[in-house]
């Protein structure tokens, strides 16, 4: 139910990475969150589970993609978005060169996995997916190679992205671009750098997610307030923030500890996003490996992760109501 601020939870479905769809939506749906983020990893929504072979090409199973769709609305859960497995699944559209590989043929697959996955989120009826910039570390220099710089990682990632915009605009498919950390990625992670990507690439099937737990080690990591780096970075990019994830860690390591667990000031945040006018969804995204995804622990967290995330809202909307 959606409360008083207007805002809906959800939750990455990966948490429960270990259960059938079916099992973790009717667990999901018993914790009583509002919805649910598609995770895109085996087995609830891996592109590769989703697509079938047509003339030598892969094209999307429709049928099995309202399937899931079907599944999801039969435990009263719409589909909040599409969430590929971008970091642990091999999936890097900026591969240079691999050898003994052919790093071409490995870039294309990958940008065909994510032409698939746009795909997959129309057939889903969410009609939005997470997108996120992988790690490119190596350039071919001669006999030799070199580490990728920061700007050229940049350039190139942007440069792929327009065209995964490009592929959504003709579907109706929004793309939510997620700025993740320096661990995670050598591409997009600050607010001036995916300021440069939504300048370049201004079509209204790009829009921004924003994880308060990637913003609190970018803040740290550069000797910033993670409450104000927040606020900043609503401020800035306004209505094209559209998804928000929430998660905690101790401020150095994007650990996706559930929100209370950690040390971010995730009030303080929640306090921004409301007096920002955000009114959308919010997903919980705890890890998916370790303890955390083991089932004697990951339901207990589903349920913790709900309790805080509506405390975090109700203490924001008094704190506000109060000025």
């Amino acid at each position: 139910m959606t409360d008083a601020t207007g805002i809906r939870l959800a939750i990455v479905s990966g948490l429960l990475r270990q259960y059938p769809l079916d099992l973790a939506l009717a667990k999901i749906a018993e914790a009583g969150y509002d919805g649910v983020e598609l995770w895109g990893g085996q087995y609830h929504g891996y592109v590769l589970d989703m697509v079938k072979e047509v003339d030598g090409d892969l094209s999307l199973d429709v049928a099995r993609a309202e399937a899931i769709r079907d599944l999801c609305a039969a435990h009263g859960l719409p589909i909040v978005c599409l969430t590929p497995e971008q970091l642990i699944y091999p999936i890097n559209w900026l591969i240079d060169d691999a050898p003994p590989f052919d790093g071409r043929a490995l870039r294309q697959r990958s940008r065909r996995l994510v032409e698939l996955s746009i795909d997959a989120a129309a057939a889903l009826g969410c009609g939005r997916v997470v997108v996120v910039t992988p790690t490119w570390q190596w350039t071919r220099e001669g006999d030799g190679w070199r580490r990728a710089t920061k700007s050229e990682v940049i350039g190139a990632a942007i440069d792929e992205i327009a065209a995964f915009v490009r592929h959504a605009e003709d579907r109706g498919v929004t793309i939510l671009f997620e700025p993740l950390v320096h661990h995670d990625t050598n591409g997009i992670e600050t607010l001036e750098e995916t300021a440069e990507l939504l300048a370049r690439v201004p079509s209204p099937n790009l829009q921004l997610m924003l994880d308060m737990g990637h913003v609190a080690v970018t803040a740290n990591r550069r000797g910033l307030d993670p409450v104000a780096s927040f606020r900043e970075h609503l401020r800035v990019f306004g209505e094209r923030v559209q998804h928000i994830h929430v998660d905690d860690n101790a401020g150095a390591v994007d650990s996706h500890l559930v929100p209370g667990a950690g040390t971010i000031d995730l009030g303080g945040m929640t306090v921004a996003l409301l007096e920002s006018g955000y009114r959308g969804w919010i997903s919980a995204e705890l890890g998916i490996l370790g303890e955390y995804a083991l089932p004697e622990h990951a339901e207990p967290l589903l349920h913790e992760a709900r309790r805080q995330m509506t405390t975090m809202l109700e203490t924001a909307s008094t704190r506000l109501a109060r000025r």
